[in-house]
Order: structure tokens, then sequence, then C-alpha cells
């Protein structure tokens, strides 16, 4: 793991490298507004699941998106009246989804055929062939840029939850924006740390958190498991775990959730923001 000491936003050679390593397959540990955090493309499958596998998170849990703009946000999701009094900040919503190509639930159709679904339509051969050898992923146009499309029966890998939501993070964090907008799509977030451990508010705390879910059966360290996530990735990749190093970052509640679908709000989680409801059933800050 490269670590690079930071500061509130990035300088110009350091932006290129963190998105050179996104754009590559590979995972940024970044401070946040609430803790350190994990990031990877959406458009990166390597990335995606190798935030699964740092986390040790379940295939059924899925990510948040982050976005850097209210253009952004409504490309992946539809939005909900009153939510951009909150966002920019510390509000995570989970919204109705778009019909966009990268962001649908598990597609319908018959059982027998092989392929993803695209907007709920079946596409096979040529458009979308799997490579040979077993457990590769499936490819577009023989790229891995669809992560978020789901393999007919596997659930796994959905940023989209299977009712049809998408979570949606907008923070005010300069250095968030920053790498978004330098990489041109949203990035998947999530909180620094293995799955059942706390969050962590330093580089070191994430360092110390050595076991993995999917790694400590075999006892790999986090010095191991960089050397197991590098084989096979892309050639000339250099770094494909980078840690942007802001210091101590104060502990704060994590983000409050709410989900907003066709002007009904409701808390599923409390946090740094607390809300409550009001008898319009809409949220007032309190």
């Amino acid at each position: 793991m490269k670590t690079i000491k930071i500061k509130e936003t990035l300088s110009v050679e350091v932006l290129k490298r963190v998105v050179e390593t996104l754009r590559s397959g590979g995972v940024v540990l970044h401070p946040a507004d609430t803790c350190y955090g994990l990031m990877a493309s959406v458009e990166s499958v390597v990335g995606i699941e190798k935030v699964r596998a740092l986390k040790g998170r379940g295939e059924q849990k899925p990510f948040s998106l982050a976005v850097s703009s209210r253009i952004m946000l409504e490309k992946y999701a539809v939005p909900e009246e009153g939510i951009f009094k909150y966002l920019p900040g510390e509000v995570t919503f989970v919204l109705k989804a778009r019909k966009h190509p990268l962001l649908l639930p598990l597609g319908k159709g018959e059982s027998k055929k092989k392929g993803w679904y695209i907007n709920n339509e079946h596409c096979s051969s040529p458009l979308l062939d799997k490579e040979e050898g077993e457990g590769k992923d499936w490819c577009v146009n023989n790229r891995h840029n669809f992560p978020l499309l789901n393999k007919e029966g596997n659930k796994g890998r959905s940023i989209v939850v299977l009712d049809g939501t998408v979570g949606i993070r907008w923070t005010k964090s300069k250095l968030m924006s920053q790498i978004i907008e330098a990489l041109g799509c949203p990035v998947i977030t999530t909180s620094a740390n293995v799955s059942g451990q706390p969050s962590c508010y330093t580089v070191e705390e994430f360092e110390k958190q050595k076991q993995l879910q999917q790694a400590s059966k075999q006892g790999l360290t986090l010095s191991d498991i960089g050397n197991w996530f590098s084989q096979g990735w892309p050639e000339g990749s250099e770094e494909m775990l980078v840690a942007l190093d802001g210091g101590v970052i104060p502990p704060v509640p994590p983000s409050t959730v709410v989900k907003v679908i066709e002007g009904k709000w409701e808390v599923l989680r409390e946090g740094r923001k607390r809300v409550i409801k009001s008898q319009s059933d809409r949220v007032m800050e309190s």
C-alpha cells in the first residue's frame, strides 16, 4: 500500500496518480467527512470486488454511489423534492435508480438463457461474451466496464438493490469532489474498516485491522494481501492500493440514511445529521 501525505485537496501530480489507480482497477483509502473511506471507480469490476475483499463484505450488501454534482446525481437516480436542501451534506439518500445500463436490479426473463440483462432486455453473444475459464467475469465488448450489471441468477455485485433503489452520497468534501470530477464518473464508497470492526480515523488504524474476512483463514497480513491483490492486474498499473493520509479525523457519527420514494421519507439510520419526521411526512432538521 502506497501512502501519500495530503492536505485538503490534491496536487496535480497526486490527483493524476489517484485517477490512474481508480481507472486501472485500484482502490483508494481516503479521509472523508465522517471517517476514512475506501473508494473504487463505479466502472471497475476489479476495484469494486477488491473493496468487498478489503471490507470482508458479503455480495448481498450494495455500496452507495458518491457523486460530485446535481447533474451526476440525476444521471443515476430520480431526485425527490426537498433532498437538495441537505446536499451536499451529511445525508445518504436512497432513491429510485434511473434506467441506466449500469444501474439495474436483476433482469427478468427466461431462466435458461445465459448472459446479461440491460434495461431488462436479454443480451448475449457476441455483445456479451464470457471469457474462457471458470470464475471469470462477464464482459461488454471485451471490457470489464459494467460491474453493476448482474449475471442471471446472481444477486451479487449490484449497487442497485433489488427493489430498484440506489444509495447516493454527495458530501461537502473538496477532496471527494476533486477526485470524482477528475475521474468523470461516480465512485462506490464505504467506510474503511473490516466489516464488524470499528470505523478508522487514521491510516494507521486501518493498517492495524490486519485480518480480512476472506483472507483471515489463510492468515494473511495486509502486506501479504497487497501482494495478492497485485496478481493479474493490468500491465503497467504501478499501485493498486493507494492511501491518502490526511492525518487524524475527529470521530463523528456516520451519515444519516434517508429513503425517499415518491415523496415518502423514511429515516433508515440516524447519524450525524439528526432528522425527524413532520406530520407532512417530510424530513426536517432538528
